[in-house]
């Protein structure tokens, strides 16, 4: 089992992941030569921004030219539209692209969707555990927060297909639907064995961007230049409140 850059939090200074979202490589790569510069722990590569991400060995070298230029660990995610991506893929071929990707050395994580229909979850995270990446499964709504029993038992069900980390953002329709998120934070990050990221999105589940970890979160969303989700705090906002957030805790 790869061992997680991602430990379980205890109220500490989460993990701040940035995302590179670029179309193209020349703005790819720009974006991770500012991620270099930047504060962040890890960089995300939104992989179905990419305009040529049907290429997969132009996925593959693009994805070594990242990890040589940021200098930190990098997980590469493609998320689906169903889940608020940019594009559509067809099971066959997100396997094949993400098993590519695990064997190109590149990456220290994969994301991969754990309710990915018509694909066997936990054969696709087997794969990617034997060539050498982690994994962090991963479930997105951004239409509303599933009650509390729910969002644990998901977390769980990753768990149990053998992620590193069990990570899932919900859209909250109010703050009632953001303590919920928190709530079950907080229950998952007791229960499980294994790290959890957790986020309620847009404007009114900033909060949970910015104390997610006092609830057990292990890792948080900034964005570099262009957020990849509603609700991300620009990268120096965030390291700022983090920073104060654990001076006086």
């Amino acid at each position: 089992m790869v061992q997680s850059l991602i430990e379980k939090a205890s109220g500490g200074k989460p993990q701040v992941i940035v995302p590179i979202v670029g179309a193209g490589r020349h703005d790819i790569l720009a974006q991770a030569r500012t991620a270099r510069q930047s504060a962040a722990d890890i960089v995300e590569w939104r992989i179905d921004f990419f305009d040529d991400w049907r290429d997969t060995d132009a996925c593959c070298a693009l994805a070594g030219d990242i990890a040589e230029t940021i200098g930190k660990p990098l997980l590469g995610t493609f998320r689906t539209r169903a889940e608020g991506g940019r594009n559509d893929i067809a099971p066959e071929s997100y396997s094949e692209l993400l098993g590519a990707l695990a064997g190109s050395g590149a990456f220290w994580a994969l994301d991969v969707e754990a309710f990915f229909t018509g694909l066997s979850v936990g054969e696709l995270i087997s794969t990617i555990h034997d060539k050498g990446c982690a994994v962090i499964a991963s479930n997105h709504d951004f239409n509303e927060t599933p009650p509390v029993t729910e969002i644990c038992a998901r977390l769980s069900f990753m768990e149990k297909l053998g992620a590193d980390v069990a990570k899932c953002a919900y859209m909250p329709q109010d703050m009632t639907d953001v303590a919920r998120l928190l709530e079950a934070t907080a229950s998952a990050s007791q229960n499980l064995e294994i790290p959890i990221i957790t986020m309620s999105m847009g404007e009114t589940g900033v909060i949970s961007r910015i104390a997610g970890s006092l609830f057990g979160s292990a890792a948080t969303f900034a964005s570099l230049e262009t957020a990849s989700a509603p609700g991300q705090i620009p990268l120096e906002d965030m390291t700022e409140i983090l920073s104060l957030l654990q001076k006086i805790n």
